[in-house]
């Protein structure tokens, strides 16, 4: 079942804190979504594995990169889910020089189960991981939800039709969605 709001669950938050005075200045903090939430307009999205080809190689920097012309679109934050632990996830953004979006490390994957997108990953492996997806989320109020458009992550998340930056961008500006570059560079990618 797809969810109308996002979930209440708690993340550990790895957040800038120059009150620290040292070369590392950030501290974990625990921090809910109705936190995150709460108040703004975001949009959410899912990477299927952190340190994965299709995520790294294009969705996760596509974002960051266009950051600028999602608040002109209306949003005030962009969050990125991963069902990985918190240690893993912010050394995959700090790996990429990614500051525009704020990396949410769903461990336990409550979040994405909560979302309807939690997945068994499709090579039987005993763990989870979440299905390709991106949604507009106004204060916990699931605007609209773009999803994968195979059946639920069984194909390899390069090849799905992930929703990226051009097409959730395409939408809040009202404009029809075309074949994105992301598309075409999961396909290039996908034959090798």
């Amino acid at each position: 079942m797809i969810a109308t709001t996002v979930p209440q669950v708690t993340f550990d938050l790895r957040l800038p804190a120059e009150d620290l005075g040292q070369e590392n200045p950030f501290r974990w903090e625990p921090t809910d979504t109705a936190e995150l939430f709460g108040g703004r307009r975001v949009v959410v999205f899912a990477a299927p594995g952190a340190i994965h080809p299709g995520c790294t190689g294009y969705q996760l920097l596509d974002y960051d990169a266009r950051y600028g012309e999602f608040l002109k679109a209306g949003i005030d934050e962009l969050y990125c889910v991963s069902v990985n632990e918190a240690p893993l996830v912010f050394q995959w953004a700090y790996s990429l020089d990614i500051w525009n979006v704020l990396m949410l490390p769903d461990s336990d994957g409550a979040f994405t189960r909560g979302m309807g997108r939690l997945a068994r990953h499709r090579r039987g492996q005993p763990f989870a991981t979440t299905c390709s997806y991106a949604a507009v989320v106004d204060d916990r109020r699931i605007e609209r939800l773009f999803v994968d458009k195979g059946p639920a992550c069984t194909c390899p998340a390069e090849c799905c039709d992930a929703p990226d930056a051009d097409t959730v961008l395409a939408w809040l500006r009202g404009e029809e969605a075309v074949r994105s570059r992301t598309a075409a560079w999961r396909h290039a990618f996908a034959r090798g």
